[in-house]
């Protein structure tokens, strides 16, 4: 097997395998954590597939391999891929204290929902139903970096499994979401778009779930009653939140006072709207990378920040200035920089990204936040 190649023998290894597919003009470098070398295809149209096939079996020893054009020669460069990830230890205690932290979160939004005013926090149905709702708020973040995580598998790029962010309870959601890291570029553009997008569409089916079960349990209320309420009026909703609106609510009078479950599923929907903008490491970010070159990923992240800016600026709404505030500090994050983007980023599907390209368009559409 591949993976028992002893780690003294895997250069040897490595150039082997090399060699079944391409003519090694000029070894460069050579060493147990680094290798480059100038190569010839031995079949011009069977590029794309001879590095597919090496960047699996290589994955499969850690090692990663690049090809890379450079003064009209192709250039193979593998590297020692180092170990990233986290402990079991610690991808317990961190779903542990998420758990804790949502928990909390659901307990204060159930306990002011079924009792105003009130903090009743032993209450059976306080209990059972703040329960529900913490496996509510965690599920769409699951399935989206499961999404993740199941393509990035099927596709043959290492990654973790995903690992849950607490956050402060009562705050938000009680949770920052939760990530999974690649531990290796994908080998094409191709690859990487895919990966990108699979997360926030699964997680944006499962976000719609919730809200088709959070938008039933909200109640119809006289704008008089709100006066005695402690109540936060939303100016702005993405679009498939006011569709849904306009399908479990018709023709009514009064206001709609949104259940804990419907709230959640509404800042659900938000945040993966946030996260598909086009923005350095976002996931939409990644997927623009996908789709274009470094350059036009660096100026359409710049772009997109500017403009949520001015956004939230003009129009002043709270919901704009926590989306332009998070755009900006991931921006940040990054430095500005372009996302590396593949193993060999000179080939993509046209077809295959124009598809991508529309599931995400209509993504954007349906989350896209609409002033009420």
């Amino acid at each position: 097997m591949d993976n028992n190649v002893p780690r003294e023998q895997a250069t040897e290894y490595i150039v082997e395998e090399i060699s079944k597919f391409f003519l090694i003009k000029e070894v460069v470098s050579l060493s147990s954590e680094y290798i480059k070398m100038k190569v010839i295809p031995r079949e011009l149209g069977l590029t794309i597939d001879y590095l597919k096939y090496l960047y699996k079996k290589f994955i499969n020893i850690n090692y990663h391999i690049f090809l890379k054009e450079q003064d009209h020669e192709l250039i193979l460069e593998i590297h020692k891929i180092r170990r990233i990830g986290v402990s079991n230890k610690i991808f317990l205690l961190m779903l542990i204290i998420t758990l804790v932290s949502v928990y909390i979160t659901s307990l204060i939004w159930i306990s002011s929902w079924i009792y105003p005013g009130k903090n009743n926090f032993m209450n059976i149905e306080v209990i059972s139903r703040s329960f529900i709702l913490t496996m509510m708020i965690l599920a769409p973040l699951a399935v989206h970096e499961l999404g993740h995580f199941i393509a990035s598998k099927r596709l043959g790029v290492p990654s973790t499994i995903p690992i849950f962010i607490p956050g402060v309870p009562g705050i938000t959601l009680g949770t920052f979401g939760a990530v999974i890291f690649m531990r290796a570029l994908p080998p094409t553009l191709e690859e990487l778009a895919i990966i990108s997008l699979s997360g926030p569409l699964a997680g944006t089916v499962a976000s719609i779930i919730m809200m088709m079960i959070g938008l039933p349990m909200s109640k119809i209320v006289s704008p008089a009653s709100i006066s005695t309420q402690e109540v936060t009026t939303l100016n702005i909703a993405p679009l498939i939140f006011l569709l849904g609106e306009h399908m479990f609510f018709k023709n009514i009078e009064g206001v709609i006072l949104l259940s804990p479950e419907a709230f959640a599923a509404y800042l659900m929907l938000l945040i993966h709207f946030m996260n598909l903008l086009p923005v350095g490491q976002l996931d939409g970010g990644q997927l623009l990378r996908g789709i274009s070159s470094s350059r036009t990923h660096s100026v359409i992240s710049l772009t997109t920040v500017i403009i949520t800016l001015l956004l939230s600026v003009v129009f002043r709404q709270q919901i704009l200035q926590m989306i332009a505030l998070f755009v900006l500090i991931m921006y940040i994050l990054t430095g500005g920089r372009t996302h590396l983007g593949a193993s060999y980023d000179k080939y993509r599907n046209p077809l295959i990204m124009k598809i991508l390209f529309l599931i995400w368009l209509l993504l954007l559409i349906l989350l896209m936040p609409i002033p009420i």
